[in-house]
């Protein structure tokens, strides 16, 4: 009976430490999902700053393209 009680301790050991690497595997995936999402939200947020940004400045940058253009028509 003792062998058969060592077999069975054995036995749930391994099972024991393969349950423990298959829940550090679900973690390690939970925290790449959530390092890609963090991501996609920086660049997301990065994006709508520079739309905003070439909307501000869209104007004034096409008003100094406007009066060197005007410049250099008057110098042909």
């Amino acid at each position: 009976m003792s062998e058969m009680w060592a077999r069975f301790v054995s036995f749930a050991r391994i099972v024991g430490t393969q349950s423990r690497r298959g829940a550090a595997v679900v973690s390690r995936s939970r925290a790449r999902a959530q390092d890609l999402v963090e991501y996609g939200v920086a660049i997301a947020v990065v994006a709508v700053v520079v739309l905003v940004a070439m909307e501000a400045l869209g104007t004034g940058i096409a008003g100094v393209f406007t009066r060197l253009l005007t410049h250099f028509a008057g110098l042909g």
